[in-house]
């Protein structure tokens, strides 16, 4: 057993091997086995026991090996974030495979800690705690807020084609593709699988459909919204 581990995986397979012996070889098979994992590094009693604790020791050290791996795996992260944290300079070459991680470590305990490099982690913190209310004050919002944000964005992409067919095409061509759903979830254009902004308006202005009166179940607070943003 390492140093510091005070556990090991028994396999459920290894029943086979034990209920093939009598009781009480299976008796020093386990007791070897007791002695093997506590560091007491035993000798077989007997030949039997030698034999059947070969794929037994393979196992355990196979498992040694992967736990040392993880475990040095995850120093070198800890390390990895002091050095990112306080000498971010030296994290940056270890990066580049300019230092390795013992060389900046050594490197670093010569020195102070960079102020620098922990008021910028400091702001990156800050940076990231923003986004995360912004993201929480979107998601909370209601769905009515929400669907009138779409339906402003769309609203405003159509302002560039102001110019080429006029503001009463795009008003009448907004008007029609924001009409919401019953449900007032989602708006006509959202409800489209396909879209393409300038081939719409295109065939809209070459054909009768502009023409027509918006629906009826328009609501007046979006007809308004349309005529000022289209002024």
């Amino acid at each position: 057993m390492a140093e510091n581990k005070n556990s090991i995986i028994v396999y459920a397979e290894w029943i086979k091997k034990f209920e093939e012996l009598e009781d009480d070889e299976a008796g020093r098979l386990i007791k070897h086995f007791f002695r093997y994992v506590n560091d007491q590094d035993p000798v077989a009693p007997d030949r039997l026991t030698k034999i059947a604790f070969i794929d037994i020791e393979q196992c355990l050290k196979r498992d040694l090996a992967k736990w040392d791996k993880t475990k040095n795996s995850r120093a070198d992260n800890g390390s990895l974030g002091n050095l990112k944290r306080w000498h971010n300079d030296l994290y940056l070459k270890v990066q580049n495979n300019e230092l390795s991680i013992a060389q900046a470590i050594e490197q670093s305990k010569n020195r102070k800690p960079s102020h620098g490099d922990n008021q910028r982690d400091k702001q990156s913190q800050n940076v990231a705690k923003i986004a995360v209310n912004a993201n929480g004050n979107v998601n909370g919002s209601n769905n009515t807020n929400s669907i009138d944000r779409r339906k402003l964005a769309f609203s405003k992409s159509l302002i560039p084609f102001v110019e080429k067919y006029g503001k009463d095409v795009i008003r009448d061509f907004c008007d029609y593709w924001t009409e919401p759903n019953k449900s007032n979830t989602k708006f006509r254009q959202e409800n489209e699988t396909t879209w393409s902004t300038p081939l719409r308006l295109s065939r809209w202005a070459k054909s009768d459909f502009n023409k027509h009166k918006t629906p009826a179940t328009k609501g007046a607070t979006d007809q308004s919204q349309n005529e000022n943003l289209f002024k």
